[in-house]
């Protein structure tokens, strides 16, 4: 009897396959309708009847399962599809996820649920090599992926649904995943670990080229050259790296040398050196390498550079040397020092430099004073002692003394604002100056003036203490307040009118005395007759002018201080008062002056018409240098010398020459005390040795008895000293390790070598 029939239509054959939209591999056909053509229903028909047909009803049930099958799948795939990794997985893990009939159906939703399983595993995995939490370029234990991965995927089971990890599907799609990524990830663990072998055998390389430049510095260029090839035979023949990559590391370390100026020599050296790598093997010099051109063009650009500042330096720090020498010396060359050209041959564009001797005399004096107050720490000098030496050296050399200039201009600026006298600390400090100053200007007004290069409110501050403290016997503090108030302006116009009114009186007084041989008690210039007096004059009424600003001082008394404030701010020279109105030279210089003139009118009195030396005297021209002038003639008469060339040129005296002069003195002085004491110790022995002679045998010990005998009778005589000369630091001069010219010449043969073909120049 035949069995009912299923009506169904025709398919039109098999459809293309399509993925799943989770990770994995696995893929399905799309949903097909159940077979139910005529030939089945015959062949059901007739399954009674032939064994054959029975056969093909079998194979065709059966393909009739796998074919619902593939609907479930369907079904299963259409469900998930909405899903993401996580929720399939929750899905599995809470039991939500339906349990299809068929076993194929439900194996392909167990293995998609297992890959994401593994997905997230890797993910994971994946987000800790990304944040730096796994090294895959690292060794050691612990350090390789696939352990790593192993354990991970361990302990991932743990939290895995039993019936999941029973699911030979869901185990299959797991593994599946982690074993891909876990090849994956080995081979780029692989590729890591040779880039960072290859990166520290590369740091190897870099650490010994670069070691080669620490103490090569002014080495010749064999030397580094000797270093350059030792390296590559000791890398070169390494199987480690090529010399390509050598050669590499060279340039790198060759690139960051050439702004190095203890290095830079070397840099060049290195570039035209043949080297020998892997297996004694030739290479050339790493400068004419062609791939390298761009590098050496700009390391040849640096080394140019740190050459032309390095030659500036040394030129510079050669001048600072020199003139703390000259420091040293004290030979009054540094009165007349002018900036220094010079021209720098590694600067091709302007080779020609300037060197500021205010700058490098700062230099100069800032390293100097930071030695002595170094030697002053270690001898444990007294404050009064430092400040002595360096008072000593700055004034003879007349450079200013950053120090003292500032302790100076600080006070006048503070009290510009009246409240700055009410700060106990900021008195206590003007004071200090105060005392300071009245010391320093008593010792030699022009350097406290001039050479500090104090202003003119500065100096009428501190002029104003000085009287208040000297000639009108004020305190400290009283001194300070009329200083300050001298130095404000008055704040209203009846103060400005009593102040305008004083100046006109005092103007008057002044302009009405006799400065003849009548007026010696307000010019005490050894009373004697000024030939300048109009210049006296003028100078009395600045300063006399300054002083009717302080409170209770009479005009009477205030041109009588100024009178000795100029008095001893000047130097008499032979009737003719060197006031400081430019820089005049301090008191102690009197004598050599008149000793120049001396020697000056000896040479040329005749052809300038003077008639004695007495009528010569001098004038301020500004930076240690005067002009020599016939003081008789109104006004100063210049007078007139022949130089080194013949010509006729103004008679002048420098700070130099009266140096030099006064060193003279001080050596000739040294010499005679040497002498001296040479004299009195070796009288003092022939009075020991005559007191011995002179003495009874009885009185004496037997070893002074053998000594008496070994004198001998008296034979006196006389022993000198060795006498005292000036010690003389000449220069140091300037060593170049590669000299201009051939450093064009070594650059200009690296980037234009010779053309391998003819052998000639391209």
């Amino acid at each position: 009897m035949a069995r009912g029939r299923v009506q169904a239509p025709e398919i039109e054959g098999p459809v293309a396959l399509q993925p799943p939209p989770l990770p994995g591999d696995t893929f399905t056909g799309a949903a097909q309708a159940p077979i139910n053509t005529d030939l089945t229903r015959i062949a059901d028909a007739l399954s009674s009847f032939n064994t054959s047909l029975q056969s093909f009803g079998s194979a065709a049930m059966a393909a009739q399962k796998k074919q619902q099958a593939e609907i479930e799948g369907a079904r299963a795939n259409k469900l998930i599809m909405g899903m993401s990794r996580d929720e399939a997985i929750e899905r599995v893990n809470n039991g939500t996820m339906p349990n299809f009939a068929d076993p194929f159906a439900r194996a392909m939703v167990e293995k998609n649920a297992g890959q994401a399983y593994g997905e997230r595993l890797v993910s994971g995995i994946q987000q800790q090599i990304k944040t730096g939490q796994i090294d895959l370029s690292a060794e050691g234990p612990g350090t390789n992926i696939e352990d790593y991965i192993t354990k991970a995927a361990q302990d991932d089971l743990q939290s895995m649904p039993e019936h999941f990890q029973r699911s030979k599907a869901g185990m299959a799609g797991y593994t599946q995943r982690i074993e891909s990524a876990r090849d994956a990830l080995m081979k780029s663990q692989l590729d890591q670990r040779s880039a960072a072998f290859t990166r520290k055998q590369e740091g190897v390389a870099y650490d010994q080229f670069s070691k080669m430049f620490e103490n090569g510095n002014g080495e010749p260029a064999e030397a580094t050259q000797a270093k350059v090839r030792g390296v590559y035979l000791d890398l070169g023949n390494s199987k480690f790296l090529r010399n390509d990559q050598l050669d590499q590391q060279l340039i790198n370390v060759l690139r960051n040398r050439a702004s190095d100026p203890n290095s830079v020599e070397a840099v060049v050296h290195a570039l035209g050196v043949d080297r020998v790598g892997k297996d004694g093997e030739k290479i050339p010099a790493l400068g004419a390498n062609p791939r390298y051109v761009q590098d050496v063009q700009q390391i040849r650009d640096t080394a140019r550079a740190t050459l032309t500042k390095k030659y500036d330096d040394t030129m510079e720090t050669q001048a600072v040397a020199n003139v703390k020498s000259a420091m040293e010396r004290q030979d009054g060359s540094l009165w007349t020092m002018n900036n220094a050209t010079y021209k720098n041959p590694y600067d091709r564009a302007n080779g020609d430099r300037t060197i500021n001797v205010d700058k490098v005399k700062q230099s100069a004096v800032n390293d100097w004073l930071s030695w002595s107050k170094q030697l002053a720490g270690s001898r444990q000098e007294t404050p009064e002692l430092q400040y002595q030496r360096e008072w000593d050296v700055l004034t003879a050399n007349n450079i200013a003394n950053p120090a003292w200039k500032e302790m100076l201009t600080g006070p006048p600026k503070a009290f510009a604002n009246p409240q700055a006298l009410t700060n106990p600390t900021t008195r206590t400090a003007a004071m200090a100056a105060g005392e300071k100053f009245m010391q320093m200007d008593a010792a030699n007004h022009p350097y406290v003036k001039n050479t500090l290069g104090l202003d003119g409110n500065t100096m009428d501050f501190y002029q104003v203490y000085s009287a208040a403290r000297q000639q009108l016997g004020k305190s400290s503090d009283e001194a300070l307040d009329m200083a300050a108030s001298a130095i404000r302006t008055p704040d209203n116009e009846n103060d400005m009118a009593v102040r305008a009114q004083r100046a006109k009186d005092v103007e008057a007084k002044v302009k009405s005395m006799d400065f003849g041989t009548g007026w010696t008690s307000y010019l005490p210039f050894v009373n004697s007759d000024a030939k300048n007096a109009g210049a006296v004059q003028k100078r009395v009424l600045d300063v006399a002018t300054l002083y009717t600003r302080i409170p209770g001082m009479s005009l009477d008394d205030a041109v009588k201080a100024a009178t000795e404030t100029v008095q001893k701010r000047s130097v008499y020279i032979n009737g003719h008062v060197v006031a400081d109105n430019g820089w005049l030279p301090p008191p102690q210089f009197k004598g050599n002056i008149e000793s120049a003139l001396e020697s000056f009118h000896k040479q040329y009195g005749d052809a300038n018409h003077v008639s004695k030396a007495t009528d010569l005297s001098i004038e301020p021209m500004g930076g240690g240098t005067f002009r020599i002038i016939d003081a008789t003639q109104e006004g100063g008469k210049p007078v007139y010398a022949r130089d080194a060339n013949g010509r006729t040129v103004p008679a002048t005296i420098s700070m130099p020459m009266l140096l030099g002069l006064q060193k003279q003195k001080d050596e000739a002085a040294a010499v005679t005390r040497q002498e001296t004491q040479t004299k009195n110790r070796d009288a003092a022995v022939e009075a020991d040795k005559d007191r011995l002679r002179n003495t009874p045998d009885r009185f004496l010990s037997p070893a002074k008895r053998e000594e008496k005998r070994a004198l001998g009778p008296a034979q006196p005589g006389m022993t000198t000293g060795p006498a005292l000369s000036p010690q003389v630091v000449m220069p140091r001069s300037i060593t170049e390790a590669v000299p201009p010219q051939a450093f064009e010449d070594f650059f200009k043969k690296l980037l234009n070598p010779g053309n391998p073909r003819t052998g000639g120049r391209k």
